[in-house]
């Protein structure tokens, strides 16, 4: 009932704990992207790490510059683990309010929070929005995540960093400034 996106490549929490010990990153916050199939319709869900809002796919935007404003609700506590965020495309098509409940793959979770999401393209972006411990419990393949973001000194040479960030995560390593 839960899968990876086709194309998508997982690395491990071990791979985003060495990208953010390297000299020039300030922070890195890893996400994992999965399909949580209910009757065969796959729901996009994002699971990241609570209180990495600053670093990650749920980075609040101003003037249409990043991911999303949170239009309802709450984001994630840390030890939270069966809530979810949704998107208000999402909220609507579903007919979800904070409080409610929606079935993403094998598990239930409750809306805590709803969100505006902007209209840019969204590396991460997600229908829902769950702790990543529960999205890895969800499928079942470990500490892995498919995202890592990273926040850089300002003066940090980018070209070295995307290198070694290459050398770590292996073939198929995309990165993006």
């Amino acid at each position: 009932p839960v899968k990876l996106p086709k194309d998508l490549g997982a690395m491990t929490m071990g791979d985003v704990a060495r990208i953010r010990a390297l000299d020039g990153v300030r922070s890195a916050s890893g996400a994992l992207v999965v399909w949580a199939f209910e009757d065969g319709q796959p729901t996009v869900v994002t699971g990241v790490v609570p209180g990495s809002v600053k670093t990650g796919p749920l980075r609040q935007y101003r003037s249409g510059a990043r991911c999303c404003v949170l239009e309802e609700g709450r984001l994630f506590e840390p030890t939270e683990r069966d809530v979810a965020i949704v998107d208000r495309a999402f909220a609507d098509q579903r007919g979800l309010k904070l409080g409610s409940t929606v079935r993403l793959g094998p598990r239930e979770f409750k809306v805590i929070g709803i969100l505006k999401v902007a209209g840019v393209a969204v590396i991460g972006g997600g229908q829902a929005y769950v702790p990543l411990a529960a999205a890895q419990e969800m499928l079942g393949q470990g500490p892995i995540v498919v995202y890592a973001f990273v926040t850089t000194d300002a003066d940090a040479d980018l070209d070295r960093l995307g290198n070694q960030i290459r050398a770590i995560v292996g073939e198929g390593c995309q990165v993006t400034t």
